[in-house]
Order: C-alpha cells, then structure tokens, then sequence
C-alpha cells in the first residue's frame, strides 16, 4: 500500500520487533538518507585485525521481492578503520539482525550499547527462476572482467 508522506510516495513498510531492551529503533540521519543506521544493542569489542559479530536486538520483516543489505558507516569506515561483511538479509528470514563488524586496524575497538555500528539498505530483489543454456544469447558482451574498462 502507498503512503504520501511530505512529497514522497513509501511503497512498502518495514516492520521491525525490537526484542531486546537495550535494541534502539533504526534511524535516518536526514529524510533523504537511502539507508537506516543499524545500533549496537550490546557492548563489544573487535580485536585489532578480527572480526566481531554485534548484535542489533531487532528483528525485521523484508517485504517479498526486496532484501536487506547491511553495509559500513562511511565515517567509522574511513576514519576508525571498523567496516561490516556479510550483511544480506533475505526477505524469508526473522532471526535476529547481527552486524559482523571487521577491524581493519591495529588496534582493538570498543562497541557500546547505542553505538551507531552500520546501514541497512533495502533493495529490490524480484524472484526469478534460474537456467542452464548452452550459450548466452548476447556475444557483444565484455569479457574481460575487474579493470576490463580501464580502470
């Protein structure tokens, strides 16, 4: 169902359960942010060159033919060197939402409760059926793979 809010149109709702007591609700940094800031729900810490799985307390519903997609902080990113990995939420999944944070430094990272750890963008994701051809049917296409435009 579409909504008008302001002068844009929301197509879908995203429902969140938040099933922890420290789990703070996802938020935008300015109306037109395309993602939502994902909180630490729990204290952590990455150890220098490791990765640490932070639990959000929330649990969310991706609606059919989108998935969720959690991506790093650009600040924390480049300034604090603490990225994310392994961030694909499907729409049939309701376990609880973790963020696996990867420490790029040499130095460890403390993670508090209400800390802002990642992003959680949500995209379109159609289902599709999948089929094995013997040819595809475009031979105009590059082949040449990372750096094949130049770059």
């Amino acid at each position: 169902m579409n909504n008008i809010r302001g002068d844009r149109v929301v197509f879908n709702t995203l429902k969140i359960e938040l099933v922890s007591m420290q789990a703070t609700m996802p938020t935008k940094g300015t109306p037109g942010s395309a993602a939502w800031d994902l909180y630490a729900a729990e204290e952590a810490f990455v150890e220098a060159y490791q990765t640490a799985v932070v639990c959000t307390g929330l649990k969310v519903a991706i609606p059919e033919d989108f998935a969720g997609l959690i991506w790093p902080r650009s600040g924390m990113s480049t300034k604090q060197g603490i990225s994310t990995t392994a961030g694909l939420i499907d729409p049939d999944y309701r376990g609880l939402l973790k963020v696996a944070l990867v420490n790029r430094t040499d130095r460890d990272y403390h993670v508090a409760i209400g800390d802002r750890i990642a992003q959680l963008l949500i995209v379109r994701a159609p289902l599709m059926d999948i089929q094995q051809v013997s040819q595809l049917d475009d031979p105009n296409t590059r082949l040449g793979g990372f750096g094949s435009t130049g770059v």
